[in-house]
Order: C-alpha cells, then structure tokens, then sequence
C-alpha cells in the first residue's frame, strides 16, 4: 500500500510539473509578458531587421491619427526603436507582440517568425500608453 501511495505521489508532481512547464509556451496562447533580455535578444534583433518597415508603418499610422503626416513621419526616420517588453505566441513559427518606444511614440507590434527564421512585419498598433497591456491584435 505504501509503494502505491508513493508511485502516485510521484505520478502527481511529474503532472504537475509538466502542466507548469507547457503553460510557459501554450501553442495558440501568449506568454506572460517578458523583458528584453540578452539571453532571448530574437525580439530586438527582429526590430533591427525590420526596423524601416516598422519605421514607415508607424509614420503611415502616426500621420492617419494626426492630419499631418509628412512633419511627423519624417521625423521617425532618425528615431531609435527600444523594446520595451514583449509577448510569444506559438504558431506554425512564432508571433513576437513586441511593446516598443519610437521616438516619443509607443506602439506595440506584431512580428511573425517563420519556420525559416524568416521574419515579417504583421501588425502595427498605436500610438499606445506606455502602461497598456500587451494583447493578441
């Protein structure tokens, strides 16, 4: 009796161990949002690649929002872009909703990662708050 308890003492934490583990990477599902770090850099590396389309995609967006596009999307040209923090999502790839600061701009993007490592700009968001949560768009 004892030898059973005990088998099913151990059947029960290696379930809930595993339970733990896969809720950190749910297929279909975000993570908890994360700081950028220079142990997982794949989000900032993704922004430097992609970052004149961004750039362009968020004057674009920047000058729909304001009526006066052509002073303000000039001037995110010379901008920096920071990742502030970030989400994952699994997919067949893998989605980055990335909280990033252009400028004086927050926006928050959605960049798909591919099988290929290849990697595409599939959503733009913003201006948002800086506090604002980052959610599937």
């Amino acid at each position: 009796m004892e030898l059973i308890s005990t088998v099913l003492k151990i059947v029960l934490i290696a379930t809930v161990g595993v339970t733990i583990c896969q809720a950190e990477m749910m297929p279909g599902g975000l993570t908890e949002e994360k700081q950028p770090s220079a142990s997982n850099n794949t989000p900032q590396k993704a922004i430097q690649q992609l970052s004149d389309i961004i750039k362009s995609q968020a004057s674009q967006q920047l000058s729909t929002s304001s009526g006066n596009g052509a002073t303000t999307g000039d001037s995110l040209k010379n901008e920096v872009i920071t990742v502030l923090s970030y989400k994952t999502q699994v997919v067949a790839g893998t989605n980055y909703f990335v909280k990033t600061r252009i400028g004086k701009y927050v926006f928050l993007l959605r960049i798909y990662e591919n099988l290929q490592r290849e990697l595409s700009l599939e959503g733009l968001k913003g201006p948002v708050s800086e506090t604002d949560e980052i959610i599937y768009f």
